[in-house]
């Protein structure tokens, strides 16, 4: 079964419960070397994540938790 969210079409799958990501490098003022995570995928937009959202990044115990940010989201929808 698919449903559309936003201008994509998205198949209900069985959602995982973990993501395995590599860290990657990227270059930060041209020649300094620095960790680089990129996140990307239709799973996000099955989780409520649209192109544009603001979100937040926290960070705690060796851990990095990724929440949309309300506050900043429902005020782009009222403007």
């Amino acid at each position: 079964m698919e449903r559309k969210v936003g201008e994509v079409r998205v198949r209900n799958r069985k959602r995982k419960e973990y993501r395995e990501l590599t860290v990657g490098e990227a270059f930060f003022c041209g020649n300094r070397s620095v960790s680089q995570l990129r996140i990307q995928g239709l799973w996000l937009l099955d989780l409520g994540f649209q192109v544009g959202d603001s979100v937040k990044v926290k960070c705690e115990d060796e851990r990095i938790i990724i929440t949309p940010d309300d506050m900043k989201n429902i005020k782009k929808c009222n403007v």
